[in-house]
């Protein structure tokens, strides 16, 4: 019957209805967790009626058979999002889309969650680029040059509306869930200097948006701490040094274009956290 259901929902997803779509996907991802569940009980006995050598891998089975539908929605939907969210008289309302791609992100937390490693090659090539995609939309510039000062100041003055935000953190809220899985550390390390340029300009955002993206960065240095050590301390007006044996200040133009308080405050709580990391290894 659960595979039944599967096999509906991944028809429902080319459906041109958003409401149903989205409808879908929530289906798609408790399915998930059911089929873990189920897997979970039979490897542990629970299940005396089932041989766990009769059902196999039946999470990894499903995840393998449906992702492919699941991939291509999210794909057309990050493509109607740029269109509609760049035309105001756009026939499709940018609030359904972008909770149609809440939907789909959280089908992909739930896979990241369950299954580990076995969809972070997938991830990495087809999902990231449009995720990349959808987070250089909301939060860069025309000609914008990641990881020059006034171009971070610039981007962390950005606004967003409620429809962006709630989409925001989504996005950020799938990216903790992928990179926090299990051997995430050398499979996906390559994508951690992208992410943190990217979403560096969101720690100066109050409330939700700023915690969910401490909380991100937080992750992602757990797996490379170096990648961005040097932007962080120029961030939080700490000193460092420019040669590893002449030590010398935050040159005065990077003073001069600080983003604001609380992206400084965040910078500076961030390298407290390096610093309470055990060392990471060199392999």
């Amino acid at each position: 019957a659960l595979r039944h259901i599967l096999t509906v929902n991944s028809t429902l997803l080319a459906l041109p209805d958003l409401r149903l779509q989205r409808n879908t996907c929530i289906l798609l991802g408790n399915s998930f967790k059911l089929l873990s569940t189920i897997q979970g009980q039979a490897k542990n006995g629970h299940l005396s009626e089932v041989d766990i050598s009769d059902i196999g891998n039946p999470l990894l089975q499903n995840v393998n058979e449906y992702w492919p539908p699941v991939q291509i929605r999210f794909q057309a939907t990050v493509s109607l999002f740029l269109r509609s969210s760049l035309d105001s008289n756009h026939i499709v309302a940018t609030r359904h889309v972008a909770s149609l791609l809440s939907s789909i992100l959280s089908v992909f937390s739930t896979v990241g969650k369950l299954c580990g490693d076995f969809i972070y090659d997938r991830f990495q090539k087809e999902i990231w680029p449009n995720i990349s995609k959808l987070l250089g939309h909301m939060i860069s510039s025309e000609n914008d040059e990641y990881g020059t000062f006034k171009q971070l100041r610039k981007r962390s003055s950005l606004m967003f509306s409620d429809t962006e935000s709630l989409l925001l953190h989504s996005l950020l809220g799938c990216l903790e869930d992928i990179f926090s899985g299990k051997d995430a550390s050398p499979l996906l390390a390559n994508l951690i200097p992208t992410t943190g340029s990217i979403i560096l300009p969101l720690l100066a955002k109050e409330c939700n948006i700023g915690e969910k993206t401490m909380q991100l960065m937080k992750v992602l240095l757990r797996i490379d701490c170096d990648c961005m050590w040097r932007i962080l301390l120029s961030l939080s007006g700490s000193e460092f040094p420019s040669r590893s044996l002449l030590p010398c200040p935050v040159p005065n133009e990077f003073k001069q274009q600080m983003p604001d308080s609380r992206m400084e405050g965040r910078a500076r709580a961030l390298i407290a956290f390096v610093h309470s990391l055990p060392e990471q290894s060199l392999t």
